[in-house]
């Protein structure tokens, strides 16, 4: 059996998490105003159009519960999310953005859009970005079996 030279280019997860700091480190910058992390940032987008539970937002971005439970508390105490009684189990609590916290969420969304452009039209053409975001998207649903 021949062996497979090492080509870190044919490396899905070396290349994908070296972007992902890129990204990251380039939206933090971004975020300082706001004194978020960009999991908060997160947390703030996924709870922006409905309510989620944290068990969700802690499973949906493979978070440990305990962080999960410390950005939610910090959110919270800055005014930006609230905890209420889940309707439909009341072990549960639902999280819902305050009206501040949909600003922030919109506003850190459009900087996380521009950070993100900023980076990847230096090296990608507008189509290559859309089917970047494409397949991702599709490997993301295919793991988590959801669609966002």
């Amino acid at each position: 059996m021949q062996r497979e030279s090492i080509r870190l280019g044919l490396c899905v997860g070396f290349l994908s998490a070296t972007l992902r700091q890129k990204l990251q480190k380039s939206f933090a910058q971004h975020l300082a105003p706001y004194q978020l992390e960009h999991r908060q940032a997160g947390i703030l987008w996924v709870c922006h159009a409905q309510p989620k539970t944290q068990s969700f937002i802690s499973q949906l971005g493979e978070l440990d519960k305990n962080y999960a439970r410390i950005f939610v508390e910090d959110l919270q105490q800055k005014g930006l999310i609230e905890r209420v009684q889940n309707p439909n189990d009341h072990r549960e609590k639902l999280l819902i953005l305050t009206e501040s916290g949909k600003r922030v969420a919109e506003e850190t969304f459009a900087l996380m859009l521009q950070s993100q452009k900023e980076i990847l039209s230096a090296h990608l053409s507008k189509d290559e970005i859309e089917t970047l975001q494409k397949l991702l998207h599709k490997c993301f649903v295919g793991i988590h079996q959801i669609n966002i």
